[in-house]
């Protein structure tokens, strides 16, 4: 798969999901993992940290 991909993930997730992501990173060619601090599976949630994942999103968009 040759498509951009961007990988969203806090550090306060579950174990399995940073591991998933991880492996994803090691094998997509064109992936960028981004590691949130602080912020769990829910980031983009109103609960979570929505404007930092927003900023990620636009970043990788742009």
């Amino acid at each position: 798969m040759s498509t951009e991909t961007l990988l969203l993930g806090g550090d306060r997730s579950q174990g399995y999901l940073a591991t998933a992501l991880d492996a994803l990173a090691a094998i997509l060619p064109n992936a960028t993992r981004v590691e949130f601090k602080g912020a769990g599976h829910i980031a983009a949630d109103n609960e979570g940290d929505p404007i930092r994942v927003a900023a990620e999103l636009r970043r990788f968009f742009a």
